[in-house]
């Protein structure tokens, strides 16, 4: 279903290229998944779906949980769900991913653990999935993993996290945070600054914009808000 994914050949290299292959591509988070055309046989989204929890080993259901995200394969969502509850941090981390790329809300109520993982890759990602699924229930425990933790990875994607879910009482908080020296929590910032479209906010945004040598993200996210503020001449 993924081009590239099996190399073709002759009669035994797809097995050995293919094995190869496939353990470099389970090596680093995978972002690749099938385009919204592809068909994918729903007898095989349902094998899938069922190695998710009923796979032999803890490497098989995480492999699984991967491949239901390549696929997009709504029907895993339920068994992706109750692994993110798992025992096992690779498994948790592949189907937090996994229903990133599926984008479907029913998972959010299982995500509202975040602040209380262990596990700092996992909470990290498991932040940014509340926000990319827009898990308006979740504000709360967002809130609570940027106050607690100290790790900065874990903090850049609590912030990022509610710029997504845009909540009006975190306006104070993105305020705050509008001249940090860490790129990534001010840009966080700006964006749920835009995202809430508080005409106060503009002049805030606009300095942001204009500002010398600032980074690129920074340049970026202002001018995000500023369009969201309504901004959207088109002179130079």
């Amino acid at each position: 279903y993924l081009p590239g994914y099996v190399t073709k050949a002759s009669l035994t290299a797809p097995l050995t290229r293919g094995v190869r292959q496939v353990k470099a591509f389970f090596g680093v988070r995978n972002d690749q998944a099938i385009d919204p055309d592809v068909y994918v046989r729903p007898d095989v989204q349902d094998a899938i779906a069922r190695e998710i929890t009923g796979g032999a080993g803890s490497d098989s259901r995480a492999n699984a949980a991967r491949a239901a995200g390549i696929l997009r394969d709504h029907a895993a969502v339920p068994m992706l769900r109750d692994s993110i509850h798992a025992q096992d941090s690779q498994l948790i981390v592949e189907s937090l991913i996994a229903v990133e790329k599926i984008r479907d809300p029913a998972a959010c109520p299982k995500l509202g653990s975040a602040a209380r993982d262990l596990d700092e890759r996992v909470q990290s990602i498991e932040l940014e999935a509340v926000g990319d699924l827009h898990c308006i229930d979740c504000a709360e425990d967002v809130r609570s993993a940027f106050s607690n933790t100290r790790n900065a990875r874990v903090r850049r994607a609590a912030l990022e996290a509610s710029a997504m879910l845009a909540n009006p009482g975190d306006r104070q908080f993105f305020q705050q945070y509008l001249k940090d020296t860490d790129t990534d929590l001010r840009a966080a910032a700006l964006e749920g600054l835009g995202r809430l479209r508080e005409p106060e906010d503009f002049a805030a945004l606009q300095e942001a914009y204009n500002e010398q040598d600032a980074d690129w993200k920074i340049h970026l996210a202002a001018a995000f808000g500023m369009v969201n503020e309504g901004k959207v001449d088109t002179h130079e």
